[in-house]
């Protein structure tokens, strides 16, 4: 606080400090040096000295109301010049600057005019703009305006009239000034002392907007010390948010340096869901998405409001939110139908060309197990008509997709081999990628001779590893795949062959599934395992069988190592396979397709394959009731009962007859 005889006087000083910069700086120095602030340029001899020239130069000139300025006030409806009087040189000044496409003919449009804040503002916006669009084209040219003497008329009048600029005026020329050089000149340190001055009266809305001005320029000490400043001023006043587009802003921003506080502003979105737009719910689960956090009662409350309100997005805000969607597993029929929807619609009317764009569609579609067939034929024909702008990465996703949904469409069966022949035409494409090629088509049913000795070779074999080694079991493992469709599917194949290949690794990729285990413990009640079943093994060609087993014509176990090896009239071996929820395709429940290209290939092994789905087998079901239905599951594999068709295990009445 200043002293209280200075402070006595300070009101009338006012009125003069405001039209001597210099005189007011020197009080503001003194006012912080006596909060604790070194300010020792200045002596409390000067101070006193000032103040009665200032008192005695107030005497002589015409008196200020005092309404019209109150130090760190911040008025929002403040005008900095007459809008009567001024209106046309503003309005003249932002039709000039618009069709000036230079910085040196923007500042020549000062020239002659008799320069306001406003003016200044209209400018630096100007300046900011042709800088955005070229940054390196107009880099030097930057450098050159800044030493311009008709950039500091722009300096002098925003230095002189600082403490009546409004708040909104103010962050904005910081903004632009911020963005034009990355050095701090006399008129950025200036802004930055002023709101410095003014933050503790600023909305949260424009903390928020110091906050963003320097999240992207911390190019110099004095810029990093503003934004800590902002983000603790933020952090200490974040209940006060009411705004969504606020919120949505501090997340962006907040996403990698302050877990803290954005914990905290999902906690504020869950309570202004419900007044949130549809592309301010889409943004917040697009920012959880890019941070990869799920709030699971923030996404359920995002959902639920999107599903209640029309879905009048962009194409690239539902590209973006389809990939929330797929990054956060929100897979929730009812949105991703809408989703769908407004997908078709945007490729009918000729709004989806972009290869980007489908590609990120294709790779959600797959991520989320989301078979549409209605979407897909689109997607795919929009593929074909775009074919020669996408690049081989993009390609490969438009396979892999439909391998994954196990998707088969005359549409999609006459443009997978033509994707495929154009992949194979690039000797550049990546090995590993075109084994994913191969197997994508292998999963189709749409494996060539020549795709197949491509890759079945002992020295590609070996060169598909990697540092990853999850990965390089998956790549070893897609390989047996592909050489078991050639023997099984292709006739009369006479290419290379893989050497035989184990790893105990490879169980581990399906272990630890507690359906399974379920389902397990009730065959064991039936074939003990190790002496009638073995469980958790490997096919030669690389398919996990979760029960491996033999039985007679009544369905009845036997003894596992007496018939193992071996091909007995009347026996048949039971491959059981256990589908999980990720197993299925989400809206039809079918296999995907490594689990029907697995079952089409065990069948060729001469195995009887038992499908139990999640969707089937009930766990609240008695334990007689589970052994039923496993029996009937396996009477119908060995053609023994062909009456059952896979009907829910359903728990016994309690009810009384």
């Amino acid at each position: 606080m200043l002293p209280s005889v200075m402070g006595q006087h300070l009101i009338r000083c006012c009125r003069v400090l405001t039209r001597d910069r210099t005189l007011w700086r020197r009080v503001n120095l003194v006012g912080r040096s006596s909060k604790g602030t070194t300010a020792t340029s200045v002596s409390q001899a000067d101070f006193k000295t000032d103040v009665t020239q200032a008192l005695e130069v107030s005497k002589t000139t015409d008196s200020v109301p005092s309404s019209d300025f109150t130090h760190g006030e911040v008025d929002e409806d403040a005008r900095l010049i007459d809008p009567q009087a001024h209106l046309h040189s503003k309005r003249r000044l932002e039709n000039e600057v618009k069709v000036c496409n230079t910085v040196l003919s923007v500042l020549s449009q000062v020239t002659n005019l008799k320069m306001q804040p406003i003016h200044a503002y209209i400018v630096l916006e100007r300046l900011s703009q042709l800088h955005a669009v070229d940054p390196v084209g107009t880099q030097q040219d930057m450098v050159e305006a800044l030493q311009n003497p008709l950039y500091l008329k722009i300096e002098q009048v925003l230095d002189r009239e600082i403490i009546r600029v409004p708040p909104h005026m103010l962050l904005s020329c910081l903004g632009f000034m911020l963005s034009l050089t990355p050095e701090d000149n006399h008129l950025i340190k200036s802004l930055e002392t002023q709101t410095v001055w003014l933050m503790r009266r600023f909305t949260i809305g424009q903390m928020v907007r110091v906050l963003e001005i320097h999240h992207d320029h911390q190019e110099t000490e004095l810029r990093r010390e503003m934004y800590r400043k902002a983000l603790t001023a933020v952090e200490q006043r974040w209940v006060e948010i009411s705004n969504p587009k606020d919120l949505i802003t501090l997340l962006y921003l907040t996403l990698q340096n302050s877990p803290r506080l954005s914990e905290k502003l999902e906690d504020k979105a869950l309570e202004l869901a419900e007044d949130m737009s549809p592309k301010e719910l889409y943004r917040v689960a697009y920012l959880l998405a890019k941070k990869r956090h799920r709030n699971t009662p923030l996404l359920r409350a995002i959902t639920y409001h999107l599903n209640k309100a029309k879905l009048l997005l962009s194409t690239v805000q539902l590209t973006n939110l389809l990939y929330a969607c797929s990054t956060l597993n929100i897979r929730d029929i009812n949105l991703l139908e809408k989703i769908s929807a407004g997908i078709r619609q945007k490729g009918n009317q000729g709004q989806l060309n972009s290869h980007a764009l489908l590609a990120s569609i294709l790779h959600s579609f797959a991520n989320l197990r989301w078979q549409n067939p209605l979407t897909l034929d689109t997607l795919y024909e929009l593929v074909q008509k775009n074919l020669d702008g996408f690049n081989s990465k993009d390609l490969v996703t438009v396979l892999h997709t439909a391998a994954k949904l196990n998707y088969v469409s005359p549409l999609s069966m006459t443009l997978l081999p033509v994707i495929a022949e154009k992949l194979s035409s690039n000797k550049e494409l990546d090995k590993r990628l075109w084994v994913d090629v191969v197997w994508s088509m292998a999963t189709l049913k749409l494996l060539t001779q020549e795709m197949a000795a491509s890759v079945l070779s002992p020295e590609l074999f070996l060169s598909v590893a990697g540092d990853d080694a999850f990965k390089t079991l998956t790549r070893h493992i897609k390989l047996l795949n592909i050489q078991a469709a050639a023997e099984h599917e292709l006739q009369w194949y006479s290419g290379p062959k893989l050497p035989l290949y184990s790893d105990d690794n490879m169980t581990l990729l399906r272990s630890d599934r507690p359906l399974a285990h379920s389902v397990l413990s009730v065959l064991n009640s039936m074939a003990p395992t190790d002496q009638y079943m073995k469980t958790g093994t490997m096919s030669e060609s690389g398919y996990y069988i979760d029960a491996d087993l033999f039985v007679n014509l009544s369905g009845q176990p036997l003894v596992y190592k007496d018939f193992c090896g071996k091909d007995t009239a009347g026996v048949k071996r039971i491959a059981v396979k256990v589908l999980d929820f990720s197993d299925l395709t989400l809206d039809t429940k079918v296999p995907i397709g490594l689990h029907a290209m697995a079952f089409r290939h065990l069948a060729a092994e001469g195995y009887s394959v038992v499908q139990v789905p999640y969707t089937e087998f009930d766990e609240k079901a008695t334990a007689v009731q589970k052994v039923q239905y496993l029996q009937q599951k396996i009477n119908v594999a060995i053609g023994k009962d062909t009456s059952f068709t896979g009907t829910n295990v359903q728990a016994e009445s309690t009810e009384p007859s």
